[in-house]
Formats: C-alpha cells, sequence, structure tokens
C-alpha cells in the first residue's frame, strides 16, 4: 500500500551533472530528459505512477510486475526550454492511496557537453534494421560502445536508449552504466537491452541510443546517436553474422601468435555470401580483404579475421545472388594489456557465438621465469558456467607456453551465457588474473 504520509524517494535524473544542471547538448542527442524512478516501500502490482515536469502530468505508467517495471524510466521530450525545471512523481495504488515523491529542481544549459564521441552500434542491426528473428535469438538485442578518445579505467560509460512506435504514441526507454575496465579499453562493452522492452513497440517502431562519458563524476562529453528499426513482422529473409571482437593485431616477431577475430554468417544452405572488411582487416581463408564462401547444409561458414594493426574494422556479409541482403558488424582489434605477476601481455576475445565450435580466444606471454627463477612452462586455465576449453573438453587446463612463453588459449560454449575465465602460473605465484567473455545466441 502507498504510504500517503510520508514522501516517496526523488526521482533520478542520470543526465544531470553535481550543479544540477543539463544541457542540451545532451538531451538533444539523447533525445530528452530520462528519468529514473527505484522501487519504493510497499510497491505493488496496480501502482499508477504519473510523472509531474513543472508540475504538469508528462507520462504515466502502470506498474505490472515489479521485479521487470523497476527501475521505471521514462524520458520526457516536451518543455525541454533553457532554464530552472521540477520534476516528481505521485503513486497511487488500488485503494486510492496516493503518494508523492521529493521534488528535484534542474536547470537545463546551452552548450556543453560536446558531441565528441562516435555513436554506439546497434550490433544485431542489418542494414539498420533488428528483425525479430535476432530479438527471438537474443531474447533481446544488444548495443555497442567501442573504445573512445583518451579513454581511461574507472571512466563512466552511461547509455540511454529510447524507443517510440511507429505512431508515435507509445514511448519506451531505459539507461545502463559500466565502470571502464582494463579489458574494456580495447574491447569497448556491450549493453543489453530486453525484449520485454522492444516488443511494447511494436512493428516498426524506432530505437535511439546514445551514451555519455564521466570521469570523476564530470561529464567529459556525450556521443553521437545510432538509430534502427524493429522489424517483428517475423521475417526470416535475411542473413546473420556473429563475429567475437577485441582480439589483439598480429605482431609474430614481438609474440609468437596469430590472434584472429572469428565468425559465422547463416543464410540459405548452398548460397553464395560476400565478405568484405573494410579497415586494413583481412580474412585468413582468403588473405584478403574479401572472401566469397558458400554456405553448407546448415547455412553456414565460419571465418577468421586478422589485422596487422589496432583499429575498428567493419564487415559486411552480402547475399551474392540478392545484393539487398546484406548484414554488417564492427569489430574491435585491440592491443595487449599488462597482466598481474608474471604475465606480461595479456589480451582476449569476446562476443562468440554459442555453437560449441567457434571460440573466445585468450592471447597472452609470461615471463622466461619467476622469481624464485624457477622457469615458466604452462600457464593453468579454468572457466564458469558450460564453457570447455577447446582441445581439453573440460573447464580447467594446464596449456604449455610457446618457446618465445606465449600461449593460446580457446573457449568454446553451446549456452549463450557469461564465461568467468581465471589463469594463473603454478610455477610463478602470485598471477592470478581473470576476465568475462560472453557467448551469444545465434
Amino acid at each position: 500500500m502507498v504510504n500517503a504520509v510520508t514522501a516517496l524517494p526523488a526521482p533520478n535524473l542520470p543526465q544531470m551533472t553535481s550543479d544540477n544542471s543539463i544541457s542540451l547538448n545532451d538531451l538533444n542527442v539523447a533525445g530528452g530528459v530520462f528519468v529514473r524512478i527505484q522501487q519504493y516501500d510497499d510497491a505493488a502490482r496496480g501502482d499508477y505512477i504519473t510523472v509531474l515536469w513543472d508540475n504538469l502530468p508528462v507520462k504515466e505508467v502502470i506498474v505490472d510486475d515489479l521485479a521487470s517495471d523497476f527501475p521505471i524510466v521514462v524520458v520526457i521530450t516536451t518543455g525541454l526550454d533553457v532554464g530552472v525545471h521540477s520534476i516528481s512523481y505521485t503513486s497511487r495504488d488500488v485503494a486510492g492511496n496516493t503518494g508523492t515523491s521529493y521534488k528535484v529542481t534542474v536547470e537545463i544549459i546551452d552548450g556543453k557537453p560536446e558531441i565528441k564521441y562516435p555513436a554506439p552500434v546497434f550490433s544485431d542491426a542489418v542494414n539498420s534494421v533488428i528483425y525479430q528473428s535476432s530479438i527471438t535469438a537474443n531474447a533481446g538485442t544488444y548495443v555497442y560502445v567501442g573504445p573512445y578518445t583518451d579513454i581511461k579505467v574507472n571512466d563512466t560509460v552511461t547509455l540511454y536508449w529510447m524507443g517510440k512506435s511507429a505512431s508515435g504514441d507509445i514511448t519506451n526507454g531505459g539507461v545502463e552504466s559500466q565502470i571502464i575496465l582494463a579489458s574494456n579499453i580495447t574491447a569497448g562493452m556491450t549493453f543489453f537491452i530486453p525484449e520485454s522492452k522492444l516488443e511494447v513497440l511494436k512493428d516498426k517502431g524506432i530505437l535511439l541510443a546514445s551514451y555519455q562519458v564521466r570521469r570523476n563524476g564530470v561529464i567529459l562529453g556525450v556521443s553521437e546517436f545510432s538509430e534502427a528499426i524493429l522489424d517483428l513482422s517475423g521475417s526470416v529473409d535475411e542473413l546473420s553474422m556473429i563475429i567475437s571482437t577485441g582480439a589483439v593485431n598480429t605482431d609474430y616477431n614481438a609474440v609468437h601468435l596469430y590472434p584472429y577475430n572469428q565468425g559465422v554468417v547463416k543464410g540459405q544452405a548452398g548460397s553464395t555470401v560476400v565478405l568484405s572488411a573494410v579497415g586494413n582487416a583481412v580474412f585468413n581463408e582468403s588473405g584478403s580483404s574479401t572472401y566469397q564462401p558458400i554456405l553448407n547444409q546448415n547455412g553456414e561458414s565460419s571465418f577468421k579475421l586478422r589485422s596487422s594493426v589496432q583499429n575498428n574494422v567493419e564487415v559486411t556479409a552480402e547475399a551474392l545472388n540478392n545484393p539487398g541482403v546484406s548484414v554488417r558488424q564492427v569489430v574491435r582489434f585491440g592491443s595487449y594489456t599488462q597482466g598481474n605477476g608474471n604475465i606480461q601481455y595479456l589480451n582476449y576475445s569476446t562476443g562468440a557465438p554459442a555453437n560449441g565450435i567457434t571460440p573466445c580466444s585468450i592471447y597472452l606471454k609470461t615471463a622466461q621465469s619467476s622469481g624464485l627463477r624457477a622457469e615458466i612452462t604452462q600457464v593453468r586455465v579454468s572457466v564458469t558456467g558450460s564453457a570447455t576449453i577447446d582441445g581439453y573438453f573440460t573447464n580447467t587446463a594446464d596449456i604449455l607456453l610457446n618457446s618465445d612463453k606465449s600461449c593460446e588459449i580457446d573457449i568454446i560454449n553451446s549456452i549463450a551465457e557469461n564465461v568467468d575465465v581465471v589463469l594463473s602460473l603454478p610455477e610463478s605465484s602470485g598471477s592470478i588474473n581473470r576476465l568475462t567473455v560472453a557467448f551469444k545466441s545465434f
């Protein structure tokens, strides 16, 4: 039952700075003022929430499922003039008891932060269209934010997405923040929009996404926005493709390994697909930036992509006999990072398809010996969930190092899930490294 005496918690404005201001640039890119309402005491199914902007009702939400509805996110798109505004909300339960939240005062200002970062990428979009088939397979859709200029550990990246139906009468939105870890410096980060948030927008609904970067609480800037259209008609007349991302560029003289971002393209069995890479990368199968596989009886073909430089690469798959059918994905070739202890160089790829074949790969190089001068000859790896170490058919293995103390570890999985990985050196204590790789539905 809603408490009509005690004030409800104030709404949260994730775009707002410490001086209670939001810039026009931020609003224009994100599409409005994002308002987040956390679950309050005694919230219940059937609560009727009204969001008030300058004391006028602008959004209304009925609570259906506490677990999935909270935090409630709404986007205010009107009345966003430069100046001081107030925001609050009321909640009325099924018995008619009404509570009112504390009020937040915010000032909309002209100018900063700068629009200085590239737009995020709707990973599952085909020519800016997200199909029902990929939404069903992934139980939602993914949004990728690549490494941006001057990215640093402990930066906060906040993704803002807004959806609206084709008729404009239904809107939806979401906010999610991630703290930059060392692994994100080269691999970027992935956000997820659940299927339940997309279904309400219906066929031909539009998604917009942008992100904001903060460092030590200060907003550094915002990104351009990306746009995608939802095709919920159930059509499956398209290609699909998943490629791992984050593998280091090839430098065999420094580390005796050949790193790859590996992928699978799927379509009509027996058809020819034209794969092309833009951004200084080549397909291992052809030795060039193009490759034309014929899809097998399951309508699939796998491939490996390598690069001699660190950069983003756009990969396009197009049906040879139907050029209008294509799919694109941007992948990243990153760098080695310094590991803990005597693991001197460490890199990994993530986002491989969960087909039990295509791996997320770890590339590393150790010191020649430990502090006790014992030669380092192997690395121990353990993985969680349903994942296994390729070639060992188990979730723990000791992998022998190459002559230059380098090593590649391939992890495979038939289940779409995040997998925690622990690396250690049996001959060198204190060299424990932890990371997480993701396997995607396909």
